[in-house]
């Protein structure tokens, strides 16, 4: 059965909220705001968006896992809600190289900030030895881009390319193996933090969306100043009550006698249950799912419906999972595995994607060499690396206390947008709602957390984020953003690629 949300002038709504990750203190903070009371559950004694997190150093640093950095073209609402609450942001340097792991780079490119603007420019030396290769990622790069705003403008295209996935859409344009599988199938793998296999089977327009707001459009990504353990009890500090380190036994809808359903009861471990007029599940479905009791049918099927895959992320100083060349390395390296390389995993049954990033370059420390003491030893940090998805593991030694996590990430196929609408049908059904990145159409990120939580809170309360009540919606605003920057990004490549061909044709002269 299916309750309507209580309107403005109705009594304070009791609400629980399941899981603190972005997108349930997202709608937490909302209700809060509206005047509602609200409890927060959350099973780890940090909340969600920093549970993972690093502590390093004695001064406190901490280094987020993951690393939590964004574009403002694609995630508008996450920038509004920070700007509303008040939490800083920083612009960092995102430079991405990609190698063959144990060689050279084969493509790397720099940024030069300009304001709010990073120009690309390549690495001249490796352009002109792989000047071929190079032409071919930059050439379909081109094409790339501009058939994804050519997609985005057309609803008719976007229905098309969410039944085809992205690697069949490459084999039916014609794209070359050194764009599909040495650039963008690694690259958006480091986005969506997803093995090759998911990457392949992602809808072509979801990928299309993304990179169209992201790929050369000269935005810089940013990082929240603080770290996301700051962020998130600066979003839920004026929340009723915070429960950390709780388990959730059961959410069970409390039916009366005539059938109806007013209210939820939520049961924790080691206490009595708790009843509440609405309860937000925003923890991932598969969890969702194990906790629901007397889910309907069409929850349970919404529910099972979304894939999820393991990941593994180490906090080390080990720098052999870095470029072997010192030169070579880059904030973000992202590597290719060679066709011989065996894992250390032999049960391995997928090609994970393996990258690093060099977390002295996209946050500050105390101190560059700080220290990090422990009941067993003492480790000097000078560069400290985040790698996910290692094929060879780090020298044990170096791996900072704490600093090893397996995370379940939400993936994508052509089979998912008959979800997102399902989602649509169970909010609300017996007072029970979701949120999350999951529940969204695209890439499962922190923008569409954000934005799922803010809509079941909208749902809840028949009231509009703020930033929104004046009519302004920062969505549609940065629909045009791609666009407006197409000429110049036609520049940009049109003159990487003419510096490309001079340079190669005074080689060939010499």
């Amino acid at each position: 059965m299916k309750m309507s949300p209580q309107s403005k002038t109705n009594k304070p709504l009791n609400v629980a909220v399941i899981g603190s990750g972005l997108a349930g203190i997202s709608a937490a903070w909302f209700l809060t705001r509206c005047g509602h009371n609200v409890h927060l559950y959350e099973r780890h004694k940090l909340l969600g968006l920093g549970a993972h997190s690093v502590q390093v150093g004695s001064v406190g640093d901490v280094v987020d896992v993951p690393a939590r950095t964004f574009v403002a073209g694609y995630y508008p609402e996450m920038v509004a809600l920070c700007r509303e609450a008040g939490v800083q942001t920083h612009r960092i340097v995102a430079e991405p190289s990609f190698q063959v792991f144990g060689e050279k780079n084969y493509f790397a490119f720099r940024n030069f900030l300009i304001g709010a603007y990073a120009l690309p420019f390549l690495k001249i030396t490796d352009a002109i030895k792989n000047w071929k290769f190079t032409w071919n990622i930059l050439y379909d790069m081109w094409r790339f881009r501009n058939e994804s705003l050519r997609v985005q403008a057309s609803e008719l295209l976007k229905q098309k390319y969410l039944t085809v996935s992205v690697q069949e859409y490459l084999d039916q344009e014609g794209y070359s193996k050194e764009f599909g599988h040495n650039f963008l199938l690694p690259l958006f793998g480091v986005v969506a933090t997803c093995s090759i296999q998911a990457v392949q089977n992602y809808p072509a327009a979801v990928v299309m969306e993304f990179l169209s707001k992201v790929l050369l459009t000269g935005k810089t990504y940013s990082k929240f100043t603080a770290g996301c353990r700051k962020v998130s009890e600066d979003l839920v500090k004026d929340v009723n009550a915070v429960y950390r380190d709780t388990t959730v036994e059961y959410v069970k809808p409390v039916v009366q006698k005539d059938g109806s359903v007013n209210e939820v009861a939520v049961k924790i471990k080691g206490q009595p249950r708790r009843i509440y007029d609405h309860v937000i599940l925003s923890t991932q479905a598969n969890q969702a799912l194990k906790i629901l009791v007397d889910a309907t049918d069409d929850q349970k099927e919404v529910l099972s419906g979304f894939e999820y895959e393991y990941n593994e992320c180490i906090v080390h100083t080990d720098s052999s999972l870095m470029p072997k060349d010192r030169k070579d390395w880059s904030p973000l390296s992202i590597y290719i595995k060679p066709d011989n390389y065996q894992e250390d995993d032999e049960k391995s049954k997928r090609t994970t994607i393996m990258f690093t990033m060099w977390q002295n370059t996209v946050q500050k420390f105390h101190d560059h060499n700080f220290t990090q003491d422990s009941d067993e030893k003492t480790i000097d940090y000078g560069d400290l690396f985040q790698t996910w998805n290692p094929w060879t593991q780090p020298d044990p030694a170096t791996i900072v206390p704490g600093g090893r996590k397996q995370l379940e990430r939400s993936t994508v196929t052509v089979q998912t947008p008959k979800y997102w609408e399902m989602v649509k049908k169970i909010q609300g059904q017996n007072n029970i709602w979701f949120c999350g990145a999951y529940t969204l159409p695209g890439v499962p990120l922190l923008e569409n957390a954000v934005n799922s939580g803010l809509n079941v809170a909208e749902k809840l309360t028949n009231e509009v984020r703020p930033w929104r009540s004046g009519g302004y919606n920062p969505q549609i605003q940065q629909v045009s953003v791609p666009f407006k920057h197409n000429c110049i990004t036609n520049l940009l490549m049109a003159l990487l690629m003419l510096t490309i061909a001079y340079l190669v044709a005074i080689r060939m002269l010499e």
